[in-house]
Protein backbone atom coordinates (compact mmCIF):
# COMPACT_ATOMS: atom_id res chain seq x y z
CA UNK A 1 0.00 0.00 0.00
CA UNK A 2 0.79 3.83 -0.05
CA UNK A 3 4.38 4.23 1.46
CA UNK A 4 6.29 7.45 2.71
CA UNK A 5 8.72 6.41 0.55
CA UNK A 6 8.09 8.53 -2.66
CA UNK A 7 11.08 8.33 -5.46
CA UNK A 8 10.30 8.12 -8.90
CA UNK A 9 13.41 5.34 -9.83
CA UNK A 10 11.94 1.77 -11.03
CA UNK A 11 13.80 -1.40 -10.15
CA UNK A 12 15.05 -3.40 -12.43
CA UNK A 13 15.81 -7.06 -11.36
CA UNK A 14 19.78 -7.68 -12.25
CA UNK A 15 21.44 -10.75 -11.83
CA UNK A 16 25.33 -10.16 -9.75
CA UNK A 17 27.10 -12.56 -9.61
CA UNK A 18 28.33 -13.72 -6.02
CA UNK A 19 32.19 -12.10 -6.92
CA UNK A 20 31.22 -8.69 -7.86
CA UNK A 21 35.39 -7.99 -8.52
CA UNK A 22 34.29 -8.00 -12.26
CA UNK A 23 34.35 -4.96 -14.43
CA UNK A 24 30.44 -3.05 -14.10
CA UNK A 25 28.40 -4.42 -16.55
CA UNK A 26 26.03 -2.18 -19.15
CA UNK A 27 23.06 -3.16 -16.92
CA UNK A 28 24.51 -1.36 -14.04
CA UNK A 29 22.69 1.96 -14.75
CA UNK A 30 20.15 3.36 -12.76
CA UNK A 31 17.32 3.79 -12.18
CA UNK A 32 17.06 1.11 -9.50
CA UNK A 33 14.52 0.47 -6.79
CA UNK A 34 15.01 2.05 -4.02
CA UNK A 35 18.23 4.18 -5.58
CA UNK A 36 17.00 6.28 -8.40
CA UNK A 37 20.61 8.74 -8.02
CA UNK A 38 24.14 8.16 -6.74
CA UNK A 39 24.39 9.19 -2.92
CA UNK A 40 27.40 10.63 -1.73
CA UNK A 41 28.34 12.42 1.45
CA UNK A 42 26.36 15.15 2.57
CA UNK A 43 22.93 13.80 0.53
CA UNK A 44 19.58 13.42 2.28
CA UNK A 45 16.14 11.78 2.20
CA UNK A 46 14.03 8.30 1.84
CA UNK A 47 16.93 6.58 -0.40
CA UNK A 48 19.73 8.09 1.93
CA UNK A 49 17.70 6.25 5.01
CA UNK A 50 16.83 2.88 3.23
CA UNK A 51 20.84 3.12 2.10
CA UNK A 52 21.35 3.79 6.07
CA UNK A 53 19.00 0.98 7.26
CA UNK A 54 20.23 -1.81 5.24
CA UNK A 55 23.68 -1.17 6.11
CA UNK A 56 22.85 -1.11 9.94
CA UNK A 57 20.96 -4.25 9.78
CA UNK A 58 22.77 -6.17 7.30
CA UNK A 59 26.58 -4.84 6.92
CA UNK A 60 27.87 -6.06 10.32
CA UNK A 61 29.96 -8.50 8.46
CA UNK A 62 31.70 -5.86 6.93
CA UNK A 63 31.77 -2.82 9.42
CA UNK A 64 32.42 -2.67 13.19
CA UNK A 65 29.70 -1.88 15.87
CA UNK A 66 31.47 2.12 15.68
CA UNK A 67 31.32 1.93 12.10
CA UNK A 68 28.22 1.27 10.82
CA UNK A 69 25.83 4.13 10.24
CA UNK A 70 22.56 5.41 12.47
CA UNK A 71 18.61 4.91 11.44
CA UNK A 72 18.88 8.25 9.70
CA UNK A 73 18.27 10.05 6.18
CA UNK A 74 21.28 12.02 6.53
CA UNK A 75 24.75 10.16 4.43
CA UNK A 76 27.14 11.48 6.96
CA UNK A 77 30.69 10.46 7.72
CA UNK A 78 29.60 6.38 9.12
CA UNK A 79 27.53 5.87 6.03
CA UNK A 80 30.71 6.43 3.68
CA UNK A 81 33.07 4.60 6.29
CA UNK A 82 30.89 1.48 6.30
CA UNK A 83 30.19 1.68 2.35
CA UNK A 84 33.42 2.04 1.55
CA UNK A 85 34.50 -1.49 3.63
CA UNK A 86 30.94 -2.84 1.82
CA UNK A 87 32.40 -1.81 -1.45
CA UNK A 88 36.02 -3.41 -0.98
CA UNK A 89 35.01 -6.73 -0.10
CA UNK A 90 32.42 -7.05 -2.67
CA UNK A 91 32.32 -3.95 -5.43
CA UNK A 92 36.29 -3.38 -5.93
CA UNK A 93 35.21 -1.95 -9.20
CA UNK A 94 33.06 0.96 -7.87
CA UNK A 95 34.01 3.76 -9.31
CA UNK A 96 34.17 5.77 -6.26
CA UNK A 97 34.84 4.16 -3.00
CA UNK A 98 32.05 5.69 -0.31
CA UNK A 99 29.59 6.76 -3.08
CA UNK A 100 26.67 4.45 -4.03
CA UNK A 101 26.63 4.09 -7.81
CA UNK A 102 24.64 2.00 -9.59
CA UNK A 103 26.94 -1.14 -9.45
CA UNK A 104 27.15 -0.78 -5.40
CA UNK A 105 23.05 -0.17 -5.28
CA UNK A 106 22.95 -3.34 -7.29
CA UNK A 107 25.11 -5.64 -5.28
CA UNK A 108 23.35 -4.33 -1.97
CA UNK A 109 19.75 -5.12 -3.26
CA UNK A 110 21.06 -8.57 -4.38
CA UNK A 111 23.31 -9.63 -1.56
CA UNK A 112 22.01 -7.32 1.56
CA UNK A 113 18.31 -6.90 1.13
CA UNK A 114 17.49 -11.16 1.25
CA UNK A 115 16.60 -11.38 4.84
CA UNK A 116 16.88 -15.05 4.91
CA UNK A 117 14.14 -15.20 7.80
CA UNK A 118 12.42 -18.36 8.73
CA UNK A 119 9.18 -18.76 11.37
CA UNK A 120 10.57 -20.08 14.96
CA UNK A 121 7.71 -21.54 15.77
CA UNK A 122 6.86 -20.24 18.69
CA UNK A 123 3.43 -20.16 19.70
CA UNK A 124 1.85 -16.11 19.88
CA UNK A 125 0.92 -17.29 23.19
CA UNK A 126 5.08 -17.53 23.81
CA UNK A 127 6.04 -14.22 22.04
CA UNK A 128 3.49 -12.22 24.15
CA UNK A 129 0.22 -11.99 21.01
CA UNK A 130 -2.68 -13.90 20.73
CA UNK A 131 -2.85 -15.18 17.45
CA UNK A 132 -0.34 -15.19 13.93
CA UNK A 133 -1.30 -15.50 10.14
CA UNK A 134 2.06 -17.34 8.69
CA UNK A 135 2.71 -17.35 4.77
CA UNK A 136 5.19 -19.14 2.85
CA UNK A 137 6.17 -18.35 -0.26
CA UNK A 138 6.10 -20.92 -2.64
CA UNK A 139 8.81 -18.99 -5.26
CA UNK A 140 10.90 -15.65 -5.75
CA UNK A 141 8.27 -15.15 -8.43
CA UNK A 142 5.36 -12.48 -6.77
CA UNK A 143 2.92 -13.77 -9.16
CA UNK A 144 2.47 -16.99 -8.25
CA UNK A 145 -0.14 -17.22 -5.32
CA UNK A 146 0.70 -18.22 -1.68
CA UNK A 147 -0.65 -20.48 1.31
CA UNK A 148 -1.23 -18.26 4.77
CA UNK A 149 -2.17 -19.96 7.66
CA UNK A 150 -4.00 -18.80 10.68
CA UNK A 151 -2.48 -19.97 13.74
CA UNK A 152 -4.31 -19.53 17.26
CA UNK A 153 -2.52 -18.13 20.26
CA UNK A 154 -1.15 -22.08 21.37
CA UNK A 155 0.33 -22.43 18.52
CA UNK A 156 -2.80 -25.04 16.81
CA UNK A 157 -3.14 -24.38 13.15
CA UNK A 158 -7.01 -23.13 12.85
CA UNK A 159 -7.18 -23.12 9.04
CA UNK A 160 -5.63 -22.04 5.71
CA UNK A 161 -6.58 -19.82 2.81
CA UNK A 162 -4.82 -18.72 -0.67
CA UNK A 163 -3.37 -15.04 -1.02
CA UNK A 164 -0.97 -12.80 -3.28
CA UNK A 165 1.71 -10.84 -2.30
CA UNK A 166 2.65 -9.43 -5.72
CA UNK A 167 2.90 -5.51 -5.17
CA UNK A 168 2.95 -3.19 -8.46
CA UNK A 169 5.03 -3.30 -11.59
CA UNK A 170 5.87 -0.22 -11.96
CA UNK A 171 6.04 2.99 -10.49
CA UNK A 172 3.85 4.81 -10.32
CA UNK A 173 1.07 2.32 -10.45
CA UNK A 174 -0.87 1.74 -13.14
CA UNK A 175 -4.85 1.89 -13.31
CA UNK A 176 -6.05 -0.36 -10.61
CA UNK A 177 -6.68 -3.23 -9.98
CA UNK A 178 -4.03 -4.89 -12.01
CA UNK A 179 -3.85 -8.32 -12.93
CA UNK A 180 -0.25 -8.34 -14.37
CA UNK A 181 1.39 -12.31 -13.58
CA UNK A 182 4.41 -11.92 -16.05
CA UNK A 183 7.10 -10.45 -13.18
CA UNK A 184 7.51 -10.19 -9.59
CA UNK A 185 6.82 -6.50 -9.40
CA UNK A 186 9.03 -3.95 -7.54
CA UNK A 187 10.95 -4.93 -4.53
CA UNK A 188 10.18 -5.16 -1.04
CA UNK A 189 12.14 -1.78 -0.20
CA UNK A 190 10.11 0.11 -3.34
CA UNK A 191 7.56 2.09 -2.23
CA UNK A 192 4.41 -0.04 -3.13
CA UNK A 193 6.43 -2.85 -3.86
CA UNK A 194 6.04 -6.83 -2.89
CA UNK A 195 4.95 -7.54 0.65
CA UNK A 196 8.12 -7.50 2.68
CA UNK A 197 9.04 -10.57 4.60
CA UNK A 198 10.22 -11.06 8.44
CA UNK A 199 8.34 -10.68 11.82
CA UNK A 200 5.90 -7.71 12.18
CA UNK A 201 2.98 -6.88 14.40
CA UNK A 202 -0.41 -7.11 12.94
CA UNK A 203 -3.92 -6.58 14.57
CA UNK A 204 -7.78 -6.69 13.55
CA UNK A 205 -8.96 -3.45 12.55
CA UNK A 206 -12.76 -2.51 10.90
CA UNK A 207 -13.41 -2.19 7.87
CA UNK A 208 -11.88 -0.33 5.31
CA UNK A 209 -14.63 2.63 3.90
CA UNK A 210 -13.86 1.50 0.42
CA UNK A 211 -15.67 -1.79 -0.01
CA UNK A 212 -14.79 -2.28 -3.83
CA UNK A 213 -11.14 -1.99 -3.19
CA UNK A 214 -10.90 -3.85 0.09
CA UNK A 215 -14.09 -5.79 0.81
CA UNK A 216 -16.88 -5.37 3.45
CA UNK A 217 -15.09 -7.34 6.07
CA UNK A 218 -12.30 -6.40 8.87
CA UNK A 219 -9.21 -6.33 7.55
CA UNK A 220 -5.58 -7.09 9.54
CA UNK A 221 -3.22 -4.35 9.69
CA UNK A 222 1.00 -4.32 9.43
CA UNK A 223 2.06 -2.47 12.18
CA UNK A 224 5.50 -2.63 13.41
CA UNK A 225 8.82 -4.73 11.89
CA UNK A 226 10.31 -6.70 14.63
CA UNK A 227 12.53 -9.42 12.46
CA UNK A 228 13.89 -9.69 8.90
CA UNK A 229 12.79 -7.22 6.12
CA UNK A 230 9.69 -5.41 8.33
CA UNK A 231 12.40 -4.36 10.82
CA UNK A 232 14.05 -2.24 8.30
CA UNK A 233 10.96 -0.81 6.68
CA UNK A 234 8.44 -0.24 9.24
CA UNK A 235 9.05 1.43 12.22
CA UNK A 236 5.08 2.86 12.98
CA UNK A 237 6.67 6.51 13.02
CA UNK A 238 6.60 9.19 10.90
CA UNK A 239 10.40 7.59 9.41
CA UNK A 240 8.42 4.41 8.42
CA UNK A 241 9.33 3.29 5.34
CA UNK A 242 6.28 1.18 4.28
CA UNK A 243 3.02 1.93 5.95
CA UNK A 244 -0.74 1.03 5.26
CA UNK A 245 0.01 -2.78 4.43
CA UNK A 246 -3.05 -4.64 4.79
CA UNK A 247 -4.75 -8.28 4.74
CA UNK A 248 -7.76 -7.83 2.94
CA UNK A 249 -10.22 -8.95 -0.05
CA UNK A 250 -12.03 -6.66 -2.37
CA UNK A 251 -14.72 -6.38 -4.65
CA UNK A 252 -13.09 -6.17 -7.80
CA UNK A 253 -14.44 -5.43 -11.37
CA UNK A 254 -14.69 -8.07 -13.91
CA UNK A 255 -13.55 -10.45 -11.38
CA UNK A 256 -14.79 -13.61 -9.87
CA UNK A 257 -13.34 -16.49 -6.81
CA UNK A 258 -11.66 -18.51 -7.77
CA UNK A 259 -10.07 -16.16 -10.11
CA UNK A 260 -6.66 -14.76 -9.74
CA UNK A 261 -6.33 -11.72 -7.59
CA UNK A 262 -5.25 -8.64 -8.59
CA UNK A 263 -1.52 -6.83 -7.55
CA UNK A 264 -1.26 -5.06 -4.65
CA UNK A 265 0.32 -1.95 -3.30
CA UNK A 266 1.97 -4.20 -1.10
CA UNK A 267 -1.00 -5.43 0.63
CA UNK A 268 -1.60 -9.36 0.78
CA UNK A 269 -5.03 -10.24 -1.01
CA UNK A 270 -6.99 -13.23 0.11
CA UNK A 271 -10.78 -14.38 -1.57
CA UNK A 272 -13.36 -12.45 0.60
CA UNK A 273 -14.57 -16.33 2.05
CA UNK A 274 -11.46 -16.37 3.70
CA UNK A 275 -11.00 -12.76 4.97
CA UNK A 276 -14.38 -13.28 6.09
CA UNK A 277 -13.45 -16.32 7.95
CA UNK A 278 -10.33 -14.88 9.51
CA UNK A 279 -12.37 -11.99 11.06
CA UNK A 280 -15.39 -14.68 12.22
CA UNK A 281 -12.72 -16.80 13.55
CA UNK A 282 -10.26 -13.94 15.35
CA UNK A 283 -13.75 -13.13 17.23
CA UNK A 284 -14.18 -16.05 18.08
CA UNK A 285 -10.88 -16.38 19.49
CA UNK A 286 -11.27 -13.36 21.52
CA UNK A 287 -9.99 -11.02 19.27
CA UNK A 288 -11.05 -7.23 19.26
CA UNK A 289 -11.95 -5.61 16.44
CA UNK A 290 -10.03 -2.14 16.76
CA UNK A 291 -11.71 0.52 15.59
CA UNK A 292 -9.89 1.75 11.77
CA UNK A 293 -6.80 3.97 12.13
CA UNK A 294 -7.09 4.77 8.38
CA UNK A 295 -2.93 4.17 8.16
CA UNK A 296 -2.21 6.91 11.40
CA UNK A 297 1.25 7.16 13.20
CA UNK A 298 1.62 6.02 15.43
CA UNK A 299 -0.77 2.65 16.08
CA UNK A 300 -2.27 4.08 19.25
CA UNK A 301 -3.06 0.15 20.49
CA UNK A 302 -1.57 -2.94 21.31
CA UNK A 303 -1.29 -5.36 18.25
CA UNK A 304 -2.81 -8.60 18.94
CA UNK A 305 -1.06 -10.39 16.54
CA UNK A 306 1.69 -11.57 14.91
CA UNK A 307 1.88 -11.95 10.88
CA UNK A 308 5.15 -13.81 9.80
CA UNK A 309 6.43 -13.99 5.81
CA UNK A 310 9.28 -16.34 4.86
CA UNK A 311 10.74 -17.05 1.54
CA UNK A 312 12.57 -20.65 1.40
CA UNK A 313 13.54 -19.42 -2.26
CA UNK A 314 15.17 -15.68 -0.90
CA UNK A 315 19.04 -16.06 -0.17
CA UNK A 316 21.58 -13.48 0.09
Amino acid sequence: MKSLFITIALFVTVAVSSTLSSAPSAAATFPLWPFGRQLQLGDSGRDVLVLNRILLFRATRYCSDSELPSSSSTFDNNTLTCLSLFQAARVPMAAQRGTLDAITAMAILTELSPDNYFDNGLSPFELGYQYKVLIRLPSTNRSVEATAYLIAGNGSYLFNFTVRVHGAESYPAPNWPSWNSTDSGLSEFASDGATPTGLCEFDLNSPESNSSEFGPYPINRAVRGLQGNWQILMTNDVTTLRDGILLHTGEWPNWTPPETMPNSLGCIHAYPDSIKQVWQTLVELGIEVRNNTNGDLPYPYHPQGLLSVECPFCSG
